[in-house]
């Protein structure tokens, strides 16, 4: 019985093998590089380097998926994650996660964890038709969320801004404008970036805990100017229109964020 085949040798044997070798050293670089990373970057910065950078957000989204499978006791990597979820736009999927918050975390991750919610909440709120059932209870849930923030100590102003006092006084006796007001003056004494970026952002979210959404919208509109080229003010302004009602301005907000549309002058703008 002659087994041998009739059909021509493959001319192209050769070829293939080197296609194959080049995609296993690929993955070996791929592999090298992650190996590199790891051991020239401590674990935390490393994921702190890939929540901030303005890759592919679906790739950090799997990795902090990932990492919390690993350690889901872990309230710093929920925390991240659940931030991440929601500049992503998925707020019903920032409650399933900050669900898992372990008990006993301490008191700024907790503040953290409910403003987290309250911004998902806020979002979900907006977005809902007025026929949906849900509707109501996720105005329950903010309330007390709302309620829960309240009687949390107030988190401090930087040091250099000045008006911590004046600021927290503010919000003990519920005077929402006049705690956002200290914050928005507190903008232009200070120089660093990230501290007007927190004062911006305590402004617009004592305006929200005093359910006044429409008039922190504004308010950070009229105080943005200092951080129109700030990509996480942008996107948590453009957070702050949608749960207000203004799609079409958060989105151009959102748009300049991410870098899709050409630098325009804010009177263009708005």
């Amino acid at each position: 019985m002659n087994l041998k085949s009739d059909a021509p040798k493959s001319e192209n044997g050769p070829a293939e093998r080197e296609r194959f070798s080049s995609y296993l050293m690929a993955l070996g670089i791929f592999a090298g590089f992650i190996l590199l990373l790891v051991i020239l970057f401590p674990k935390q910065r490393l994921m702190d380097m890939i929540v901030s950078s303005d890759g592919d957000n679906a790739a950090t989204v799997g990795y902090l998926e990932a990492m919390l499978r690993v350690r889901p006791a872990d309230p710093n990597l929920r925390l991240k994650y659940a931030g991440v979820l929601l500049r992503d736009g998925k707020p019903l999927s920032v409650l399933h996660v900050l669900e898992g918050m372990p008990s006993g975390f301490s008191g700024e991750d907790r503040r953290t964890s409910l403003e987290l919610c309250r911004r998902a909440l806020s979002e979900l709120l907006a977005a809902s038709p007025r026929d949906n059932k849900d509707k109501e209870i996720y105005r329950k849930q903010l309330q007390t969320v709302n309620r829960e923030l309240d009687i949390l100590p107030p988190a401090a102003l930087p040091a250099d801004a000045g008006g911590d006092a004046a600021y927290q006084k503010a919000l003990a006796c519920g005077d929402y404008r006049a705690a956002a007001s200290v914050c928005f003056e507190a903008m232009g004494k200070v120089d660093d970036l990230k501290e007007k970026r927190l004062l911006f952002i305590h402004g617009v979210s004592a305006l929200q805990r005093g359910d006044l959404p429409v008039e922190a919208f504004t308010a950070g509109l009229t105080n943005l100017d200092s951080l129109y080229n700030d990509r996480p003010a942008l996107e948590f302004l453009a957070r702050a229109g949608l749960a207000a009602g203004r799609p079409e301005r958060a989105q151009v907000l959102m748009k300049r964020a991410l870098g899709m549309k050409r630098i325009i002058q804010r009177t263009e703008a708005f």
